[in-house]
C-alpha cells in the first residue's frame, strides 16, 4: 500500500494502478498455464491410454482450462485493486 499510495500521490491515476496490479498478478498466472499446457502436451498419449473416450488433442479442453484460470485469477485480483484504487494516498504513506 505505501507504494501504491506514493504513486498515486506523484500522479499516477487509478486505471494506472489498476493495471499495474493486474500486470504483476498475470505474470505468474500466465507463466503458470503455459507450464501446464506444455504438461499436458508432453502427457497427452499416456493419459489418452489411461482414459476411456479421451481424444489426444482435446481443443475444448485445451482452451477452457485456462480460460476459465485466466478468469479466476482475475476474480481474485478484483477486491485488492478496488482496495487499492480507492484508498486514500495520504493514509497509505502515513500508515508506512
Amino acid at each position: 500500500m505505501h507504494e501504491l499510495g506514493l504513486r498515486m500521490c506523484l500522479g499516477a491515476r487509478q486505471a494506472d494502478i489498476a493495471w499495474l496490479l493486474i500486470r504483476h498478478s498475470m505474470v505468474p498466472v500466465v507463466l503458470g498455464i503455459l507450464l501446464g499446457l506444455a504438461g499436458a502436451m508432453a502427457t497427452q498419449r499416456w493419459v489418452t491410454a489411461s482414459l476411456y473416450g479421451v481424444n489426444r488433442l482435446d481443443s475444448w479442453t485445451f482452451a477452457a482450462i485456462p480460460a476459465a484460470l485466466s478468469l479466476a485469477a482475475l476474480a481474485a485480483i478484483c477486491g485488492p485493486i478496488w482496495r487499492a484504487t480507492n484508498s486514500d494516498p495520504a493514509t497509505a504513506m502515513r500508515d508506512a
